[in-house]
């Protein structure tokens, strides 16, 4: 026993490498790394720093834009069912989304052509409901569609929800493949359902009373969320006024003089309040601050 003890003390124990080894070996091993094949995992983002998502440009549209285009697919229903109930054409029913796709126009151009509006009042109606999308261009990404055809169809087929859908902090880098599809489905989606639409309102659905009011319904809801989102009683006594003024002057085309006249209104009352420093929060630009009186340096403080 004495003697294995012996010999197994004999034995050299393992030298713990110091730090400073350590240090110099990985030194020398740094030079033969650069020889060693290097994978890289594939990384999304391009030289520009946008992302590029593996799925296809229909695939990313209908994924971001399916709720709305199925949204915009009862819309059309309604639409067709309308065009039903005025008994216009069937050829109505898909040729109004087609040649006109601007959003609530459509609905208005059916009662205007049912009751043989002009062409100068129906043109002016449309330009002062559609006027919002003369300023869309100047923050839509239009210039991410290529192809002269696809531009034309992306601006000919601009509503306010492909504008909801493609603009945002990331919209120069969005793909053109997946604003171009979003644009397409929306005005497709439109198209075949008001097409069923007036195959519904022509069969069980014929007998249905009200649909003619649909319209008037949605503007009504529309302009008692807008009432309540800025609670502006100035607002609503100018709408009220404009619309006495159209039936006072001339029933027949009551909706366009009431609009030119609230839009006057409007103006007016900007160009007013803005002299005098009382535009109400609702109406200040971006960079404005609402007048404080009192206070050095806002448009409300007295001065000396």
């Amino acid at each position: 026993m004495n003697i294995s003890k012996n010999s197994a003390s004999s034995q050299p124990s393992p030298q713990q490498a110091t730090q400073q080894q350590v240090e110099q070996v990985i030194a020398s091993a740094l030079p033969l790394t650069g020889m060693l094949p290097v994978v890289e995992a594939p990384t999304s983002p391009d030289a520009q720093g946008s992302q590029q998502p593996r799925e296809s440009g229909f695939t990313e549209a209908v994924r971001i834009a399916g709720v709305i285009m199925l949204g915009l697919f009862f819309v059309g229903i309604g639409l067709g069912m309308l065009v039903h109930s005025y008994h216009l054409p069937f050829w109505v029913a898909p040729l109004l989304p087609t040649v006109v796709f601007a959003g609530s126009v459509e609905f208005v151009l059916i009662d205007m052509v049912s009751n043989h509006a002009s062409l100068f009042s129906i043109a002016v109606m449309t330009l002062l409901i559609n006027s919002r999308h003369l300023m869309y261009g100047l923050s839509y990404p239009i210039e991410r569609v290529r192809g002269g055809l696809a531009k034309f169809y992306t601006v000919y087929t601009l509503i306010d929800e492909a504008y909801a859908l493609n603009t945002g902090p990331d919209r120069h880098k969005l793909r053109g493949s997946r604003i171009l599809w979003i644009h397409a489905g929306l005005h497709l989606s439109v198209l075949a359902s008001a097409t069923l639409g007036y195959m519904l309102g022509a069969s069980f659905l014929s007998e249905l009373k009200g649909v003619d009011f649909v319209m008037t319904a949605l503007f009504a809801v529309l302009a008692i969320d807008a009432y309540q989102a800025s609670k502006d009683h100035l607002i609503g006594v100018m709408a009220a006024a404009s619309a006495a003024v159209g039936l006072l002057v001339a029933p027949q085309s009551m909706l366009l003089i009431s609009m030119v006249v609230y839009i006057l209104l409007l103006v007016s009352r900007f160009v007013v309040a803005k002299r005098r420093s009382t535009l109400p929060e609702h109406m200040l630009v971006a960079d404005e601050e609402p007048a404080e009186a009192g206070v050095p340096g806002h448009p409300g403080a007295p001065t000396h």
